[in-house]
């Protein structure tokens, strides 16, 4: 549209018969969307997700034109999570004109790229690939995803069994605590006893009241790792069950 008014400078400079190269060198832009369509997807994009660049574009309504940089906020979304279904316009853009400023860091017109977009980050159950835990860690066919199952099968395994396993601890100290009372006597206010002192020294064997001391200090700091442990395991358990993808939900759950 070289009649409009933005464009009346274009127009003069690269007026049929001009001497300026760069006019008739430069290829003329394709594909480039609506700026209304733009500003659409703007607003979709930060309706689903906040993302860093949403609060430069301030829209009124759905419909409305935000007084910002809205191809180079469109970009800045879509480069930091091109698997959204909105950035099909970018992508459209920089397969025509790939060396475009707003271009560089897409990850389909980036140096080494191996034909595998990022995933979304989708608030919802769904089916398509998810990081679980890790950037490596994105299942996507179904040998990755068995292999994923039976993974986060065995991690609720072994954290189960180090809730039990802990119990079992519990039960030992428990025990040992009970052992010691027996050589100490406690009185009603949770003092010991004057008269167990001298009953001590000479009756009760130091030995073994100090043995009975070390197992209780050896099953406390047991508790205390398999507890760390356990909370460990079901912290990731929980984060892997955030992907939202169906699949490696229910194996968090079974």
């Amino acid at each position: 549209m070289p009649s409009m008014r933005a464009c009346r400078n274009y127009t003069k400079l690269c007026s049929p018969g001009t001497a300026v190269q760069e006019c008739a060198n430069v290829p003329m832009l394709t594909n480039l969307p609506k700026t209304k369509q733009l500003a659409s997807q703007v607003y979709s994009i930060c309706t689903e997700m906040y993302m860093d660049g949403c609060s430069s574009c301030n829209f009124n309504s759905p419909t409305s034109l935000p007084n910002c940089d809205i191809l180079g906020i469109y970009s800045k979304l879509c480069i930091e999570m091109p698997g959204m279904p909105q950035c099909s316009d970018l992508t459209t853009i920089c397969s025509s004109t790939p060396s475009l400023t707003f271009c560089n860091g897409y990850p389909i017109f980036s140096p080494g790229f191996n034909g595998t977009l990022p995933v979304s980050m989708l608030m919802y159950f769904h089916n398509q690939p998810a990081y679980v835990l890790f950037t490596f860690w994105v299942p996507r066919s179904t040998v990755e995803y068995i292999w994923t199952y039976f993974l986060l099968v065995v991690i609720g395994i072994v954290s189960e069994a180090l809730v039990a396993g802990r119990i079992i601890i519990e039960h030992r100290k428990l025990t040992e605590v009970t052992h010691i009372s027996k050589f100490v006597p406690i009185s009603e206010d949770h003092s010991v006893e004057s008269s167990s002192i001298s009953s001590l020294t000479s009756n009760r064997p130091l030995i073994a009241l100090k043995e009975s001391k070390n197992r209780v200090i050896f099953w406390v700091m047991t508790a205390t790792v398999v507890r760390y442990t356990e909370i460990l395991l079901h912290y990731l358990l929980m984060l892997a069950a955030m992907s939202f993808n169906v699949i490696v939900f229910f194996a968090v759950v079974t």
